[in-house]
């Protein structure tokens, strides 16, 4: 999921000059550098240009108000045209209301959309756990949801993409395979069956 969020900062900055701001509540900037560097990625010219920022902020230091806040803040003063929020199951893990979770990722859907910008969000769901999502509400908010997965066939594991939801927009149904290269994540489109 991370490597997801990642590359959509990345190829917004490096392939079309948009602004992509990366908000990790997990992986260190340092880390992120790394990541893209074993992709191919050059994620630090794109930190001297200016056209990415990567904000890692500790699980332990988390305080959603404040960081809803600062939040907003950043977007509208980096003037991020892509933001990327990894990952909403941590940033929001101290919360038990599934309805304060669904306001605040709605608050922070909103924020997004009001600065102009388009937001890509992860969370995760726990092994063995059915839904789409960790607290079950962040799909109601939300216009988009990419569902990755893993299916064991033989004894490998294979990766797979599917688009489980996109508002106003025509998209490929079903699961699509998935995997992870040098350059990034490549989908190999289901077969149609008709």
């Amino acid at each position: 999921k991370t490597i997801a969020l990642l590359e959509f900062l990345y190829r917004g900055a490096s392939e079309f000059d948009s602004k992509g701001l990366f908000f990790s509540f997990e992986e260190s900037t340092e880390r992120l550098v790394a990541v893209g560097q074993a992709l191919g990625w050059d994620i630090e010219k794109e930190l001297k240009r200016g056209m990415l920022k990567i904000i890692h902020i500790p699980q332990v230091l988390i305080r959603v108000e404040e960081h809803i806040s600062f939040i907003h803040k950043e977007i509208e003063s980096f003037g991020a045209a892509r933001v990327s929020i990894d990952s909403l199951s941590v940033f929001f893990d101290k919360i038990e209301s599934p309805q304060i979770v669904r306001d605040k990722v709605s608050q922070l859907t909103n924020i997004i959309q009001s600065a102009g910008a388009v937001g890509f969000f992860s969370t995760s769901i726990p092994y063995g756990m059915v839904g789409v999502s960790r607290f079950g509400v962040e799909e109601t908010v939300v216009d988009g949801v990419i569902l990755l997965s893993t299916i064991i066939k033989g004894s490998t594991r294979e990766r797979y993409l599917e688009v489980y939801k996109l508002r106003n927009a025509a998209h490929a149904l079903g699961q699509h395979k998935m995997k992870i290269d040098k350059g990034g994540i490549k989908i190999t489109p289901k077969k149609s069956r008709s």
